[in-house]
């Protein structure tokens, strides 16, 4: 057997082995940039004259490129700063160091333009950027180009060890909180993501892509809070109902790398910049139409370069709260086009983190078309016991203003990944780079390509489950589970926390519910779910029990079964107050069938069969201090027992749905436009002696629009009927969300002053709107900008058919995102006003907290 010390090397001399045959000829040019002070000039150009080879130095005024060996006359040169050639010559697999001293630009007429009004002197040129701006963006709407990225990310512990010094040399790993770091204070690189890939760009955001190779390296603690080093993508669907139908990621990245793929790509040609993993509305351009509103511009001079004037312009955003850069800008003179940026996103605008800072140069690439060639991005987000630095580096060349659409690609399918593009060697990676990358990055390539090795072996199966299986003093509370990925099973038993349940119907009730799952390798999932409970009080045994089978990943097709003898919620969505109330209870014997599958892309549907014994909940006796806590609710709702043999018919339809197929499973990403949804139920007589009929159908609409600079908006109209109600019980009506006395619900879903219990066995329509301005009203307020305080408003109605009852209420209030573990949350508090035709107008204030998802990007409302 090899040890793994051993195998770590044999790994090492291998990859060495494999880069110096990649590189072949090529040699790398590298050096430092310093101005006649010795302070590094960061973001300045270096290239071979006559050739396309070149790079921009980075922070530290740092730059490295591949260059073919011979002789090369390379041109060093940054605004505000004298041009130096120098002539070198390199030889085959060299690492050439050259650095280079630039002086500053001597003040004179033919060099420097210096004005009285540095305002004034902006104004004009913005102007005269703004005018050309729509004309340069018309001109490269529609383009393909071929892409590098390379994503980063250090991670750092944010607290020290008492007795610890910052200058001690740890190798070994330190324990805290059992937590394993490699080390305490230095910044260790935990990821890295490289891919090379084609862009398709048309107008109207519309962006394709053809991934060639693309590579995710890690570098975990096997035992960090049971990661697992799991990267791929997926997508789930809730079928129990279309208002629950929703996608979520099965396996989810570090929610800390903001940027995986080339939804990097950022033009401030565009009006808006729209980045929802960084800021959760818009950011809008400094050259945009309307730019001149949110920003203030000053001339801080002109200069020579390559025998070309450049307008440098400070950004200065004017309210501090929005989602706005600072920075600066940098303007050709002869075409007023952008020849770089050099910006930082407002603190205060950022989502996750508190710094993001973004420079990119452009260049022609056509007739009166300039596009984005280099791109570097560095951003740092703190959380409770780490400090998580990123950093983005994008190359973009061969650009093709009239390329022909990828017959690879379906209709709706982003991203399309070559055949192999996961299984790119050595030799390839060091070619495609337009860099070579420092000794501590292949460093951390060899390590982490040896702990993918690890990974996948019965070792790191068996330690990384061992942390998951462990027993802790928390583990009686919230449970017990158990995992073994060497055979893709894993199964929970719920803790003390998810067994009792103190006001259950009959009173007290302990239940034990457990959960297993296998998953094979070819991503197909079974699954089962059962839940025995036990009321000791009238000595009453329950039991549900499902088992599901997911067996083509790609269309989500899945069977599912349930069934048994429990007590179930006729109000599945009921107000606080009425969620444990006896009388949204009932009696329930079952057996169903659920057939779920993706038809069409966007095209999700759910036939289901379920057969019941529904009977009410027949205590007689409660304690005194039930009938004090619950009322009148305490009694079970009083209806004749009667058996239901139902089909049930869930359809969604994603209009234009985007996805990318990865591996074995298909990888939804959105859509712009809204979703559409459709129910029918069919109560079918004497079948099974089934003592049902009727029919009733349910349609809608939902949309969560974004209003740019405005903010965002979220709808839903929902409307049903009974086509049928030859027999018809209660509880088949249809039910809505009772409104709870002091919280704010979901406003999407429900009404905030309708009542504790409402249901119907007539004709409704229901519609509900909110909008949260996210600062683009009091954040241009001088003083309650400071505040971070939102806007936010909305209302809602409902008409039922029964007595033409109708019900309208509107809300505002004031929110402020705050986090809490580093997780942004939303908290408000509303004012509601609500009439309706059968009492009087009523007016309350309510408290609402909303979480934003860090994996969907969205809030919850």
């Amino acid at each position: 057997m090899i040890q793994w010390s051993s195998f770590k090397w044999f790994a090492l001399v291998i990859l060495i082995a494999g880069c110096v045959d990649a590189i072949g000829q090529s040699a790398e040019l590298r050096g430092l940039l310093i101005d006649e002070n010795g302070a590094p000039i960061p973001f300045a150009n270096v290239f071979v004259i006559n050739t396309s080879k070149g790079s921009i130095t980075n922070e530290n005024g740092q730059y490295r490129f591949l260059l073919d060996p011979g002789k090369h006359s390379v041109q060093f040169s940054s605004l505000g700063y004298e041009t130096v050639v120098t002539e070198l010559t390199i030889k085959s697999n060299e690492r050439k160091i050259q650095n280079a001293t630039l002086k500053t630009t001597v003040t004179s007429l033919g060099e420097v333009e210096i004005v009285a009004n540095t305002r004034d002197r902006a104004k004009e040129i913005m102007e005269e950027v703004r005018t050309r701006r729509s004309d340069y963006l018309s001109h490269i709407k529609t383009y393909s180009c071929e892409t590098y990225l390379r994503v980063s990310v250090d991670r750092k512990p944010s607290y020290k060890f008492k007795g610890d010094s910052a200058d001690l040399p740890l190798t070994e790993v330190v324990t805290f909180d059992s937590i394993h770091y490699d080390t305490v204070f230095k910044r260790v690189r935990s990821d890295m993501i490289e891919a090379t890939s084609t862009l398709y760009v048309k107008p109207l955001g519309i962006h394709r892509e053809v991934v060639h190779a693309y590579i995710h390296r890690e570098k975990r603690r096997p035992l960090e809070l049971g990661y697992v080093a799991e990267t791929d993508f997926g997508i789930g669907y809730d079928f129990t109902g279309t208002d629950n139908m929703i996608e979520f990621p099965l396996a989810a990245e570090d929610p800390n790398i903001l940027f995986t793929d080339n939804s990097v790509r950022i033009n401030f040609y565009e009006n808006m910049i729209d980045w929802p993993a960084v800021c959760q509305k818009p950011i809008l351009s400094p050259i945009a139409a309307t730019s001149a509103l949110s920003y203030r511009y000053d001339y801080e001079g002109a200069i020579i370069e390559s025998e070309k004037k450049i307008f440098k312009i400070k950004v200065t955003p004017l309210f501090k709260s929005e989602a706005l850069f600072e920075g600066h800008i940098f303007i050709s003179d002869s075409t007023y086009a952008l020849h770089s940026v050099d910006l930082n996103v407002l603190p205060a605008a950022l989502l996750r983190g508190n710094e993001l800072s973004i420079r990119q140069r452009y260049d022609s690439v056509g007739v009166d078309a300039f596009a984005p060639t280099d791109l570097k991005i560095d951003y740092e987000i703190p959380m409770e016991d780490e400090i998580f630095y990123g950093s983005v580096a994008g190359y973009f060349k061969n650009y093709d203003l009239n390329p022909q659409w990828p017959d690879s690609l379906g209709k709706m399918e982003v991203k399309a990944f070559d055949i192999g593009a996961f299984d790119k060697d050595t030799a390839y990676w060091v070619n495609s780079r337009p860099e070579l990358l420092e000794a501590s990055e292949i460093r951390f390539i060899d390590e982490s390509d040896s702990l993918m090795l690890y990974y996948v072996s019965d070792e790191y199966y068996h330690e990384i489950d061992s942390a998951f299986n462990r027993i802790s003093i928390w583990t009686p509370l919230i449970g017990y589970g158990h995992r073994n990925r060497a055979k893709g099973t894993e199964f929970f038993v719920m803790g003390i926390l998810g067994q009792i349940t103190p006001f259950g119907p009959g009173g007290y009730r302990h239940s034990l519910p457990m959960q297993f799952e296998k998953e094979f390798k070819d991503s197909k999932v079974l699954e089962f779910d059962i839940i025995p409970s036990y009321g000791p009080y009238h000595k009453d045994f329950k039991m549900y029990a499902g088992v599901g089978y997911t067996y083509y990943p790609k269309k989500f097709v899945r069977t599912y079964i349930d069934g048994g003898h429990y007590y179930d919620r006729i109000n599945q969505y009921a107000s606080l107050e009425q969620i444990l109330a006896r009388n949204n209870f009932a009696d329930v014997t079952s057996i169903g069938i659920s057939q779920q599958m993706e038809i069409v892309n966007g095209l999700y549907g759910d036939l289901s069969f379920i057969y019941s014994d529904q009977r009410p909940i027949s205590f007689t006796s409660h304690s005194e201090w039930e009938r004090l806590i619950f009322g009148d609710s305490l009694d079970g709702l009083d209806f004749a027992r009667y058996i239901k043999s139902e089909f049930r018919l869930d359809i969604q339809y994603r209009i234009r749905q985007k996805y990318f197929i990865k591996g074995n499973k298909k990888i939804v990403v959105g859509s712009d436009f809204p979703d559409l949804f459709f129910t029918y139920r069919k109560g079918v007589p004497k079948l099974f002696n089934s003592e049902v009929n009727f029919d009733y159908i349910e349609g809608g609409i939902k949309h969560d629009l974004e209003l740019k600079r405005l903010g965002k908006s979220n709808y839903k109209i929902l409307a049903g009927t009974y086509l049928n109600k030859a027999s018809l019980r209660i509880l088949e009506y249809k039910y809505f969300r009772g409104s709870d006395a002091y919280f704010f619900s979901d406003p999407t879903r429900s009404m905030q002053l309708l009542g504790v219990k409402f249901s119907t066995p007539y004709p409704f329509v229901q519609a509900n709107y909110v909008h949260h301005f996210e600062g683009a009203i009091l954040g241009k307020v001088p003083g309650l900008s400071r505040l971070k305080l939102q806007l936010a408003a909305g209302a809602g109605a409902l008409y039922i058919q029964q007595s033409n009852f109708a019900h309208m209420e509107l809300f505002a209030g004031l929110e402020r995102v705050v986090p809490i573990f580093k997780e942004p949350f939303r908290f408000g508090v509303y004012a509601v006003t609500a009439d309706n035709s059968i009492g009087t107008a009523q007016y309350t204030f309510k408290f609402g907290a909303a979480y934003f998802n860090t994996f969907t990007n969205k809030w919850s409302y």
